[in-house]
């Protein structure tokens, strides 16, 4: 660590008696809060005369306004078809009102009164959270016409803009309107609904005649069963008196032989002994196969019969249902089409236009009065320069009295 002394010329303290700070000003350029005062009291009158001056034009120029009126227009937006969108923005058609209607009807305005030069400030106010501007300016009574007609201007060019856009929207919703009619045309058309029905009915006959003609056909397969019934018992009959013939052929024709017959006899028993046994074997053949054969066929065609006729049955069943059922949606389709009309149509008379909710007017009541706020602040500024007049007063005096010195 170095032992180098630290007083060196760059270092060395800067010692100032204090009697030299004496030097620097005088005491006797102090001004005192009672000097003040006492020069106040002096010069009061100047006070007052300024004082009393400043009151006086602030009152003289408060009563000389004119009283103003708040003139005010409130337009709602429209919207588009959902009711919910906005034709336009609610800012967007703000700044399209502060950047040129309010100039343009004011240009206008001028224009067609060259004679009248009074000038108004036009502002645009938008509530929070809603669809609605407040055209709004003052003025007074006298001026009312001109504030009228300017907001009336304003109006008239807003709405003439959004109302190509609402006729757009009108005339989309009639279209819908005019296809919803032409539907409900065509149900009410009893001509078109009969052809609609037509193809059913016929559906429905044809499966109703083809149900009687299977019940015939059944009648007629029972008819053959019992005819094949009675056939069969028919033959029965004969199978057995063929083989008692048969027998009683059979015996004549051992006792024939035994008595030594002649040959003739023999030859005949024996011939109709083939015949007995050809027969009763075409018998047996048919009784045995041709006739069951038969017997199954009827049957058969009476399962097929009976299952034709369920079948035709659930076929009449369903064209009946359809028939039904094409006259209950025809009803609940023109009722559903109604009610998409009913709506539709109140959608058009009801659809929100950009209009005036509260046309141009003035206020019942006068402005908020600025008289009272003018007086107040012509006292406060009367105090200050009567104050500042009544210490410049001092000033010159003190001046003056130093000068004769």
């Amino acid at each position: 660590m170095s032992n180098k002394p630290t007083d060196t010329p760059t270092h060395n303290p800067i010692i100032i008696d204090p009697r030299m700070l004496n030097n620097y000003y005088d005491h006797d350029d102090e001004i005192s809060l009672v000097d003040l005062w006492l020069s106040l009291v002096k010069h009061q009158k100047v006070f007052w005369l300024t004082f009393l001056i400043i009151i006086s034009l602030g009152f003289v120029f408060s009563i000389s306004q004119p009283t103003l009126y708040d003139y005010t227009t409130t337009i709602e937006i429209g919207t588009k078809a959902d009711k919910e969108t906005l034709i336009q923005p609610v800012e967007t058609v703000k700044s399209e009102i502060t950047s040129a209607y309010i100039n343009q009807a004011l240009h206008d305005y001028y224009n067609d009164n060259d004679n009248d030069n009074d000038i108004i400030k036009v502002d645009v106010e938008n509530p929070k959270n809603t669809s609605l501007l407040i055209i709004k300016s003052s003025g007074s009574i006298e001026q009312e016409a001109m504030h009228l007609t300017i907001q009336s201007k304003i109006l008239d060019t807003l709405t003439r803009k959004h109302s190509a856009s609402t006729q757009a929207i009108i005339e989309s919703l009639q279209s819908q309107k005019q296809v919803l009619l032409n539907q409900i045309e065509d149900l009410e058309n009893e001509t078109l609904f009969a052809s609609r029905k037509l193809s059913t009915e016929n559906a429905l006959k044809l499966a109703r005649t083809q149900l009687e003609k299977l019940i015939e056909d059944a009648s007629d397969i029972e008819k053959k069963i019992a005819r094949h019934a009675t056939l069969k018992d028919l033959l029965h009959d004969q199978y057995k008196k063929d083989i008692d013939n048969l027998n009683i052929a059979l015996k004549n024709q051992k006792i024939a032989a035994k008595g030594n017959a002649e040959t003739p006899l023999l030859v005949i028993l024996t011939s109709e002994l083939q015949q007995y046994r050809t027969h009763i074997a075409s018998l047996e053949e048919r009784l045995n196969i041709g006739l069951p054969a038969q017997e199954q066929e009827l049957l058969q065609r009476v399962a097929d019969n009976k299952r034709a006729q369920e079948n035709q049955q659930v076929a009449i069943q369903q064209a009946e249902y359809a028939l039904s059922k094409l006259m209950i949606d025809r009803e609940r389709e023109l009722k559903s089409l109604k009610t998409q009309l009913a709506e539709l149509e109140h959608d058009i008379q009801a659809l929100p236009t950009t209009h005036a909710v509260v046309p141009p007017s003035r206020s019942f009541e006068p402005a908020k009065n600025k008289k009272s706020l003018v007086i107040a602040v012509s006292i406060v500024l009367g105090l200050f320069m009567g104050l500042f007049a009544a210490l410049f007063a001092g000033f010159i005096a003190k001046v003056k009295e130093q000068n004769k010195q």
